[in-house]
């Protein structure tokens, strides 16, 4: 049961609402006003802030990150945050009780727990036919683990076999099905290089 705990106060997700906003949604007036003004206590936030987190003001990011429960991003993106916080210690400041996720591609992902523990989570070889989606596949398949009570290691475990699918597919949304997932975890073994 390794890092069960993701959320704030080590809150479960099983009984928490979330609210799930990428970069885009994050960039315009509505989608900060739903963040900062309507967000009741007890629904968790979870941020990919992706690309375009250089485009969100200072304050915005701090308030978003201060109320964020899994912020997850590939590793550029991640990469990009430290440089404008100034340093990974600062992101973990940021947003203290957030469960942070670095997707690193055929490699997996790195967990970091609010506990400040970091798990490397191996991720799964496939061709690759087209990224298009792998990222929202990644954060869909984890949020979901998560909310079925799942650790954030085996959770992290299927998102990162949901990912390694989707990238074989050709087109976006072409994440797989739970059957599928499930059958790509029972043949398959983590890659390790």
């Amino acid at each position: 049961d390794r890092g069960s705990s993701w959320g704030p106060e080590g809150a479960g997700c099983r009984d928490t609402r979330l609210l799930s906003l990428g970069g885009r949604g994050s960039r315009t007036r509505e989608g900060r006003s739903c963040l900062l003004l309507a967000l009741p206590e007890g629904v968790g936030l979870v941020i990919d802030l992706g690309p375009v987190q250089t485009e969100v003001e200072d304050e915005v990011l701090a308030a978003v990150l201060r109320r964020t429960t899994l912020l997850t991003g590939n590793h550029l993106e991640i990469t990009q945050l430290h440089a404008r916080l100034g340093s990974p210690g600062a992101l973990r400041d940021a947003c203290s009780g957030a469960l942070i996720v670095r997707r690193t591609g055929v490699h997996g992902c790195v967990l970091w727990l609010a506990t400040g523990e970091r798990i490397e989570v191996p991720g799964y070889a496939r061709g690759v036919v087209d990224t298009t989606g792998a990222g929202d596949t990644h954060t869909g398949v984890l949020v979901a683990g998560l909310m079925e009570g799942l650790d954030p290691v085996t959770a992290a475990r299927r998102a990162n076999a949901a990912a390694a699918e989707a990238v074989s597919r050709l087109g976006p949304a072409r994440a797989p099905r739970r059957d599928e997932i499930d059958a790509l975890l029972a043949q398959d073994s983590p890659s390790r290089d």
